[in-house]
């Protein structure tokens, strides 16, 4: 996923039974920058309601150095069951994401 940052993004969230999610959170450089964007992944936990998405942070999986973890709440319309939900937006200066199917 593009962004203004040269950072690309993975957010990849499986739901379980009774609203249960997990997911796993990615970052990496994408393009040539002038400051290396360095990589970095981590897991998450948390449930779905309606179409509500809340997940917390975990551990790392690979844990780049100044950077902390971070929890996430998404809001989507409409909410249906489908394929995992790919992250597919984000700017700098701004926590808003957007999820596509």
């Amino acid at each position: 996923m593009p962004s203004r940052c040269g950072r690309g993004l993975t957010l990849t969230v499986t739901l379980g039974p009774a609203g249960k999610a997990t997911a796993t959170f990615e970052f990496y450089q994408i393009r040539q920058s002038t400051q290396p964007i360095p990589s970095g992944s981590s897991t998450m936990t948390g449930s779905s309601s309606g179409n509500t998405l809340s997940l917390k942070h975990g551990r790392w999986i690979v844990a780049p150095r100044g950077y902390d973890l971070i929890d996430l709440d998404v809001t989507w319309t409409p909410w249906t069951p489908g394929p995992p939900a790919r992250l597919t937006s984000i700017t700098c200066t701004s926590s808003d994401v957007v999820l596509t199917r």
